[in-house]
């Protein structure tokens, strides 16, 4: 029963690594990839954050690696596609025009997300079994490598798995931390949501959801009276519930924003100061043309007049919101281009 107990979770890993690999190398380019590698490869040789910034820095970086050692051709900086900052035209060039073998490119930095895919089931395996048991860990790890949603995303060179990765990061370190605070603990927590932030664009969606979280944690400490989760909140007076909430949030913002600056090499401009054409984006757009006349946009422009965020990073965030409102989707045989209210909740259930 003891090698039983260990031969299944390695057989689930294997498994889902070889269901990745066989996807990895059997499908075609997807329509977006080319951009992912042609804005990672852009950032490391260039230090050019233009391109395909609302898509996560973090993501493009690690599964750009390989062009470090394959060094494709990238079009010129006097280039109309890099001129207009044109991702798909840029990542097209770079993928089947680059002079080298575009199976080799796309299999190559697609092999990135599969490392990072299997090494999230070896972590969800051992968080699980050391906060619930061996048998439920085993489910866990089953369902994860299993899971086609997984699979797909794991098989493509995009942004969503390590999204995936770094979302796990928070939902694993919220609970810690309102289990027992602690300096490392928070530390932990700050640092996955940073990494979020630097994941995907989305991350915003963690922000409304740690607050109810810890709102939740904070009505149900009133009535659960031998739930240990809730002991620090009950034993603990309200001012000081609120001054080390208050100290939490600085303390996330303070890590978040850092990391980003990190990744952006502390530079504002989202091109090398020897660029001139850093402020005007793709199909023309600036910070300032996304994000007008909305309240978040208002807020966007007054964060780059202060460069409290690199500008890259921030028009990102306001491509994100400028287009997250319409985009087609499905459900139920009914197809809307502004989403469906009832869409999360029935994901859920």
């Amino acid at each position: 029963s003891h090698l039983w107990a260990r031969l299944t979770p390695s057989a689930l890993v294997v498994t889902h690594a070889v269901l990745c690999l066989y996807s990895t190398t059997s499908t075609s380019a997807t329509y977006d990839e080319a951009t992912y590698l042609a804005g990672g490869y852009s950032r490391w040789t260039r230090s050019d954050y233009r391109i395909n910034c609302e898509s996560g820095d973090l993501p493009q970086l690690w599964l750009s690696l390989p062009l470090l050692v394959m060094q494709p051709t990238m079009v010129t900086e006097e280039s109309e596609e890099w001129r207009k900052a044109d991702a798909r035209a840029i990542g097209f060039k770079l993928l089947f025009r680059s002079g080298r073998d575009a199976t080799m490119l796309l299999v190559s930095c697609r092999l990135m997300n599969v490392a990072l895919s299997t090494t999230m089931s070896i972590a969800l395996f051992l968080i699980v079994k050391k906060r619930s048991g061996h048998v439920p860990a085993q489910c866990s790890l089953a369902l994860y490598a299993f899971c086609p949603t997984i699979i797909a995303h794991a098989s493509v060179a995009t942004s969503d798995i390590a999204a995936c990765v770094a979302f796990f990061g928070v939902a694993v370190t919220a609970p810690m931390l309102m289990d027992k605070f602690s300096l490392r603990r928070c530390l932990y927590g700050a640092a996955a949501f940073g990494l979020l932030a630097l994941c995907k664009m989305s991350f915003l969606v963690a922000i409304p959801m740690l607050l109810a979280f810890l709102a939740t944690v904070l009505v149900l400490s009133v009535f659960a009276k031998n739930a240990s989760l809730y002991r620090p909140f009950r034993e603990s007076s309200w001012y000081l519930i609120a001054r080390t909430t208050a100290a939490v949030m600085v303390t996330y913002v303070i890590i978040c924003i850092a990391l980003i600056w990190t990744i952006h090499r502390f530079h504002f401009p989202a091109t090398p100061p020897s660029c001139q054409h850093g402020k005007s984006m793709l199909y023309g757009d600036t910070i300032d043309t996304l994000s007008a006349n909305t309240y978040a946009g208002s807020i966007i422009q007054r964060l780059a007049a202060l460069r409290i965020l690199p500008q890259g990073y921030l028009h990102g965030i306001a491509f994100t919101l400028r287009h997250a409102s319409h985009r087609p989707c499905f459900l139920f045989g009914e197809y809307s281009d502004n989403g469906f209210a009832a869409f999360f909740p029935v994901t859920f259930v």
